[in-house]
């Protein structure tokens, strides 16, 4: 901020220190004139609590630089040069030294303490003359006014000593191309010091003509000669002693008034201090900026040394200034201000043009003859500061006192401006916070209540965050989720199908744009096993480093399930689509073949009859007759599957059933071509009843049987089991089994198994791997099929190559 001309800022103790310095250098200078053109009087100069404003410091400097014909005395001179009241910490360790010598030798060891620029070098030249060097450091670089300043300090040691400044020559200068800086110092013989000359010379004449004066003049008058010079000697000690009382007692009440001065304004630095102590607390914990305002002016309260203080900020369609939190203020007027604000169309007021100003601060002072709305209010001088939110106009800071004769100091001025910084940059933040905190209620609203899974995650797939509706799905608590990975706890390692999920996760945190939309197997908490459709965005850091990852979930278990089950629909429509063409392909052959039959039965039959036992004919025609039975067995079987359906419905004994194939010419063929087959039976005898055709359930457990002997070339095996079932819910097998009570039939066997890809088409008509030439027409297994599904049983086949198949037949039981 440009320094305000009209505001104090220079105490008349400077001044009257600065002007013993401009006597002392110029005599001609006349004083008096200085002060009248600068508006200073002499009782303004002695009284040490009297401040002056920057114009007279300008005034005073013009008429300076005028009578001097000096103009680098003006403004430079006057802020570098250096007063013997300005020598700080020189001043104070000068002060318990006996001489200037000394004082000017002890420069070699306090330098090190004050500058790291350079070092001095001291040699003395007579008893009140010294020269002294100033080096500089390699690499150093000074300004001219550092050396100006330097004289300054040079001049002021002496002052210390012998209450008058030391004359000073400069002829060596850096700046003027010398390689240091080399001062001639000549400083005045105190009184104290003439006096101890004085004695030192009696002293030297009485030892000095003390001897021969012994053998010219008789006893005593030598011993009143030399009475006379020792009492002269004490006399002079005696005058040397007082002189050096007078100049220490006088130091001393000059280092108390420095001490007093100093005191001052360190206890105004600790109460400011303290008051910015406690700003910065207010402002650290601050989320509304009302209440940060409120708490604010309280502060201000305790901290300044002003009677009243006022936070205005904008209402929010920003046509007034409102009330926020203020002391101080009484009377009509304040009560109006407190409870009606201040209308922004009244622009002449204070508070209105500082606002709008160039957010520079205004002094306002009322005179105690004249009256205005801030002096009704009871305040007649103040200080009226912006507050910027976000860098536009968003209030007023007002401190000041009821009294028009209070001055107010640039520093104060310069502290405000600090304080009004401040709580506009805490202002800004709190609003920032508010609008962070609406921000986030909305989003957090938006997250928590989606109806999908939302999280976060690092690079790595550890948890970050967790919504809502996530926990309820997945079953976890935040807490409990928050730094777990993604793999294995909400997703599974692997897929039931195998595929490795984790390393997708990891390829997901280093590329993410390529798995914007994945569906991956998730896994609850209890176990469960869900599909989840995930969407992935990244998350990127100042330096455009992925930070974390944005997922969102949503279910698709039960999408993906119907899918399944309209595809298992699908694919029993089909089957049960081509199981209906081909049954009525079959029916067709059927009929037809047994128009064909009985001519190929029956005829030779008859010839068989008519031929002797020996004829060569017999055997020939013997085939042709066992070759239409044959066909007619296939027929039957075309039949069966070709009429889908069980007409005459009985109830059948499962077991009774079994007994009699194990009893059959069918199972003793079985067993005749395989011998190395054990068939083994384990029957529940209290097996429930079903509601069905006996001879076709008799046809399936054969088919069963054949087909498992025939899976063993080289033996093995055959399990026959029975037993009651009750499935409380559906059950997912070769095909879906309802639930419901169920006689069961189950035959194993330990041979070759079926192909994975085999399995599919075991039951379809004339799908066979067996070899040409082998038994089997490819239409036992579709038998069973059919008399299964016309039963309304169900069907489980389980297989594993070399180590046998069980075919599991699902019956539905009678009530008992």
């Amino acid at each position: 901020m440009p320094m305000n001309e009209h505001l104090p800022i220079y105490n008349s103790r400077i001044i009257k220190n600065y002007i013993e310095y401009i006597l002392a250098h110029y005599p001609r200078v006349d004083a008096k004139h200085l002060l009248e053109y600068a508006g200073m009087s002499p009782q303004e100069i002695e009284d040490s609590a009297h401040w002056f404003t920057q114009r007279q410091i300008d005034r005073f400097h013009e008429v300076l630089a005028a009578e001097t014909n000096n103009p680098h005395i003006s403004r430079d001179a006057g802020r570098y040069a250096a007063f013997s009241k300005a020598a700080g910490p020189l001043k104070r360790y000068a002060m318990g030294f006996m001489s200037p010598p000394a004082a000017y030798r002890l420069l070699e060891r306090i330098t090190p303490h004050l500058t790291r620029g350079g070092s001095f070098k001291t040699l003395k030249l007579a008893s009140n003359k010294m020269e002294v060097s100033y080096v500089l450091k390699h690499g150093v670089k000074e300004n001219p006014y550092q050396c100006e300043n330097r004289t300054g300090q040079l001049e002021a040691i002496s002052k210390i000593f012998t209450d008058k400044f030391a004359h000073i020559e400069h002829p060596v200068c850096v700046h003027r191309g010398g390689e240091v800086c080399r001062y001639i110092i000549t400083w005045h013989t105190t009184p104290a010091h003439r006096w101890q000359r004085l004695r030192n010379l009696f002293l030297v004449a009485g030892g000095v003509l003390g001897l021969p004066l012994l053998f010219v003049l008789p006893v005593w008058p030598w011993l009143t000669a030399m009475l006379c010079i020792g009492t002269l000697s004490l006399l002079c000690a005696y005058k040397s002693a007082q002189e050096e009382k007078r100049q220490l007692s006088k130091g001393i009440a000059f280092q108390g008034e420095t001490a007093g001065v100093y005191l001052e304004e360190m206890q105004l630095r600790y109460n400011h201090a303290l008051l910015l102590q406690d700003l910065g607390r207010i402002s650290s914990g601050a989320s509304d900026v009302e209440d940060l305002a409120r708490k604010v002016v309280r502060a201000l309260e305790k901290g300044l040394d002003f009677e009243a203080a006022i936070i205005l900020l904008l209402n929010k369609d920003k046509s007034a200034l409102s009330w926020v939190e203020g002391f101080g203020f009484r009377g009509k007027e304040g009560t109006r201000l407190k409870e009606a604000g201040l209308s922004l169309r009244e622009t002449g007021h204070p508070f209105i043009k500082v606002l709008y100003g160039k957010g520079e601060p205004l002094l306002h002072q009322t005179p105690e003859d004249k009256e205005d709305r801030l002096s009704a209010a009871g305040m007649r001088s103040m200080i009226c500061l912006p507050l910027l939110l976000d860098q536009e106009p968003g209030g007023v800071l007002a401190v000041g006192d009821r009294s028009s004769t209070r001055t107010i100091t640039q520093s104060e001025v310069n502290f405000m401006m600090g304080i009004a910084s401040q709580i506009s940059l805490s202002m800004s933040n709190a609003l920032a916070f508010q609008r962070l905190q609406e921000s986030e209620g909305k989003y957090r609203e938006l997250v928590e209540n989606a109806a999908s899974m939302i999280l976060r995650r690092d690079a790595s797939g550890n948890i970050t965050f967790f919504n809502e509706y996530a926990e309820r799905f997945f079953g976890y608590k935040q807490e409990e989720i928050l730094g777990k990975n993604v793999a294995g706890s909400i997703v599974s390692q692997k897929d039931k199908d195998g595929k490795d999920q984790e390393a997708i996760i990891q390829d997901i945190g280093i590329t993410p744009e390529r798995f914007r939309s994945v569906e991956l197997e998730g896994i609850k908490r209890d176990g469960a096993l869900v599909r989840v459709a995930w969407t992935h965005r990244a998350l990127h850091d100042e330096a455009g480093r992925i930070k974390e990852i944005l997922c969102v979930g949503n279910d698709v278990t039960a999408l993906r399930k119907a899918e399944e089950e309209k595809r298992a629909l699908e694919a029993i429509l089909g089957k049960a689509q081509k199981m209906e063409a081909l049954g009525t392909l079959a029916g067709g052959v059927a009929h037809d073949l047994n128009n064909i039959l009985p001519s190929l039965i029956s005829y030779p039959e008859l010839i068989l009859m008519d031929l002797p036992q020996d004829s060569p004919l017999r055997k020939p025609i013997l085939s042709i007759k066992q070759s239409g039975e044959k066909a007619a067995a296939l027929t039957q079987d075309l039949l069966t599957l070709a009429r889908r359906g069980v007409t005459d419905r009985v109830p059948v004994d499962v077991n009774r059933v079994i007994e009699e194939y194990l009893g059959s010419p069918e199972f003793e063929k079985v067993t005749a071509d395989q011998p190395h087959v054990e068939v083994k039976t384990r029957l529940d005898a209290s097996l429930r009843n079903v509601l069905g055709a006996p001879i076709q359930i008799y046809k399936v457990i054969m088919n069963l049987v054949l087909n498992a002997a025939e899976a063993m070339p080289v033996g093995g095996q055959i399990m026959i089991a029975t037993e009651n079932r009750r499935l409380c819910e559906n059950f997912n097998a070769f095909e879906q089994v309802g639930a419901g009570d169920y006689a069961v039939i189950t035959v194993a066997d330990t041979g070759v198994g079926i192909a994975s890809e085999d399995l599919e088409k075991i039951f379809e008509p004339f799908f066979t791997k067996k070899k040409l030439g082998r038994s089997g027409s490819g239409l036992g297994m579709a038998v069973v099929w059919g008399t299964v599904k016309d039963h309304q049983g169900f069907v489980d086949v389980q297989s594993s190559v070399g180590k046998g198949t069980t075919f599991t037949i699902f019956l539905p039981a009678l009530k008992d």
